[in-house]
């Protein structure tokens, strides 16, 4: 729909091409998101309502509107051959447009207080500020209804004029004298625009107020990389110059005071002064696949792309991921951690607490629970927050008091558990490898990481997985080291010794259909092979088959 108004140039000289680029920023947000051209048709006072006219020749930047005269813009999305010399090139704005466009025009009171004069900068914003009022006709557009509306004064471009205040909270209650100040907010150098402040008993401070501003213009800040720093300055009176505001310390907004809030991007982390302070730090994806050991075992890994802030540092990483993964660190059981962070790619290489972390690198962090054994030497340790700590949950209901005729009942002590890392709470507990009869990678959140060759061991040994631990209690009286050839079909190993892949330790059968290693017992039916050889893990089906004639005729030897 076209849009027709009045602009007053109040004695000054105003240029064709900006008055077009304003036109286009300011009346034109559905399209100002894209570069358009603009052709412009100028009609005299002497020019008919219906009488068609050429378009203006591409003079923009020199040619001066007249007062008195009509000029019709229209907009095309791409460049039209015919129109080469009579278009004009305009620029997309990439600013946050308004999400309508508003039904009527609305009053603002002028500013009674001026600001002080910032160094002299030419712009055209304040070259436009006048009255607004509509047209019936423009050109061969045709009739359009617009509601009657007097002309009114509102204030010029590039001040605040929402017609409602953007902190209501700050407002002075009726029938007080309000107190205001003046704010202007720069970005590099430029002029963003200013605001008559209202001070009231909950108005921020000026440390909250500029954090405020930088979330309300984030879109003028274009780089996402960068740090964006700010600093305070305010006016004073006897020097007619702006004086930094400290920082460090929390101010109020005072009446009548002015103060510049300048905003400026920086690619390195800047130093920090009394006078400055960092509204905004980068973030950064990394892929981070996380491995839990543990006697309670839940998942073998979970990869997710994970997006942190500076500092870029091993810590920050870990304490993220762990945040993350609240739900499988808490069912390991352990107040602390040993954790070890691997880069996988571009190299691989371990890393150590306070090391740096390279800018589009995956890592593999491994959390291994309180009183296991961890052989990396890059360890550290981390102490785990409990879930709902401090905090009782709404769905928790109080117990019934118990009367005092009935006693409760006695509760059965287990005997000490041997052979096993950690005491769990269940008699039974889980170990879930993934079981996969074909290699698969999946990444998104949730997923688990199948990857087979991440699990591969270094020296040349069969290992078992398995996906079931029951709590060894007491140990068999004769069990004896598994030895058998691989279950695959071709499969040119002969008999070899094999291991658990989680705890690393020898694999001993039981003579009754269990297997046995420093994690507990395992059930026969729930193990499966992986050979070195082929370095896959044997399909289920084969390795039940294998089991069954085991348990039948145990090839084992002595």
């Amino acid at each position: 729909m076209p849009v027709h108004f009045t602009q007053e140039a109040h004695g000054k000289l105003v240029f064709l091409g900006d008055l077009v680029r304003q036109v286009f920023k300011e009346r034109c947000w559905p399209i100002n998101h894209k570069d358009h051209w603009a052709v412009v048709y100028e009609r005299t006072a002497q020019t008919g309502e219906h009488e068609n006219v050429e378009p203006l020749v591409n003079l923009f930047q020199v040619h001066m509107c007249s007062p008195g005269n009509k000029y019709q813009i229209v907009f095309y999305p791409t460049k039209d051959p015919n129109l080469e010399k009579k278009s004009f090139h305009v620029a997309a704005i990439r600013k946050e447009s308004p999400v309508a466009t508003p039904k009527a025009v609305h009053v603002v009171e002028p500013i009674r207080a001026q600001p002080p004069p910032l160094p002299p900068r030419p712009t055209f914003t304040a070259a436009l500020g006048g009255q607004i009022v509509p047209l019936k006709h423009c050109g061969n557009a045709g009739k359009i209804s617009v509601p009657p509306l007097s002309a009114v004064r509102v204030a010029p471009i590039g001040v605040h004029t929402s017609p409602f205040p953007a902190h209501e909270e700050s407002q002075q209650p009726k029938g007080e004298s309000t107190k205001v100040c003046i704010i202007r907010i720069e970005s590099e150098g430029e002029d963003i625009t200013s605001q008559v402040f209202n001070i009231g008993p909950k108005s921020p401070t000026v440390n909250a107020r500029l954090r405020q501003i930088h979330h309300e213009y984030r879109s003028c800040f274009r780089k996402s990389d960068h740090y964006v720093v700010a600093s305070v300055k305010v006016f004073n009176q006897a020097a007619r110059s702006y004086d930094f505001l400290d920082l460090t310390e929390t101010h109020a907004f005072e009446e009548g005071e002015t103060y510049l809030f300048s905003y400026g991007e920086h690619k390195i982390p800047p130093t920090k002064t009394l006078c400055s302070v960092i509204v905004s730090s980068p973030s950064r994806q990394f892929s981070v696949t996380c491995k839990f050991i543990s006697t309670v075992w839940k998942s073998s890994g979970q990869s997710k792309d994970l997006s942190i802030k500076s500092p870029f540092t091993v810590a920050t990483l870990v304490h993220k991921a762990a945040s993350y993964m609240q739900s499988s660190i808490t069912r390991m059981h352990s107040p602390k951690l040993q954790v070890s962070v691997v880069q996988t790619k571009p190299v691989r290489k371990e890393l150590k607490y306070n090391d740096r972390l390279e800018e589009g690198a995956a890592f593999e962090i491994t959390f291994v629970a309180e009183g296991m054994h961890c052989k990396n030497a890059n360890k550290f340790e981390i102490t785990v927050k409990p879930e709902g700590a401090g905090t009782k949950s709404a769905k928790e209901k109080p117990r019934p008091a118990q009367p005092d005729n009935q006693s409760p009942k006695p509760v059965a002590q287990s005997s000490p558990s041997t052979n096993i890392h950690a005491k769990a709470p269940k008699h039974y507990q889980q170990r879930v490898t993934k079981k996969a009869k074909k290699p698969t990678q999946k990444t998104g959140p949730n997923c688990v990481s199948t990857q087979l060759s991440s699990l591969t061991l270094s020296e040349d040994n069969n290992m078992i997985s398995y996906t079931a631990v029951e709590q060894m209690h007491t140990s068999p009286e004769q069990k004896i080291r598994l030895q058998l050839e691989c279950p695959k079909t071709g499969c040119t190993k002969e008999d070899r010794w094999w291991r658990c892949i989680v705890c690393k330790s020898a694999v001993f059968y039981g003579f009754d259909d269990h297997f046995y290693c420093d994690c507990g017992k395992l059930k026969v039916g729930n193990v499966m092979f992986k050979c070195s050889a082929h370095n896959n893990y044997v399909p289920h089906e084969e390795t039940f088959l294998l089991l069954m004639r085991l348990r039948m005729t145990p090839r084992v030897t002595i």
